[in-house]
């Protein structure tokens, strides 16, 4: 007997060669069987355990968030006037937005969240802001981070050598 691959099939012992029922469709290779996993089950580590769920709390910020914007749209809509291309478009926004949200208006303790969230942020933001207006303002010759050189003859300035 041949311990080679012929015209007899595989050496005895050895797994036989071909197309398998479970892998018939793969091209004849069957991805290997863990003997923990029940067959017809994904392997174990393939599948999330669970499906990834929406974090509820940013929702509930958004929709507060939206309320909040619906509100300024509504004052914008008299000042833009409805017949014109602005308040048109504004109109549109309320309609589309409006349909996402509670019926009166959402609670009054999440818009006043997303109101102190605003704040805080644009607090935050403020200092930021009017450094880079400053630059814009001054030539933006300066660069982020850099302080400004001291004026001339300012406090805690050392005189120039030989002025002593």
């Amino acid at each position: 007997m041949s311990d080679t691959l012929g015209a007899n099939g595989p050496p005895p012992g050895s797994p036989p060669v071909g197309p398998s029922p479970q892998g018939a469709d793969s091209g004849g290779l069957a991805p290997p069987q863990d003997s923990s996993t029940p067959p017809g089950q994904p392997p174990v580590g393939s599948s999330p355990v669970s499906q990834p769920t929406p974090d509820l709390g940013n929702q509930a910020g958004a929709m507060g968030l939206v309320t909040v914007v619906l509100k300024v749209l509504e004052r914008a809509l008299p000042m833009a006037g409805s017949s014109t291309p602005l308040g048109k478009a504004v109109m549109k926004a309320i309609a589309d937005l409006g349909k996402h949200t509670p019926q009166g208006g959402g609670s009054p303790g999440v818009e006043q969240n997303a109101l102190q969230d605003l704040m805080l942020k644009q607090k935050q933001q403020a200092p930021m802001l009017a450094l880079l207006r400053s630059q814009q303002q001054g030539g933006g010759g300066g660069s982020v981070g850099v302080p400004p050189p001291p004026p001339p003859g300012g406090a805690g300035a050392s005189p120039p050598p030989g002025m002593t």
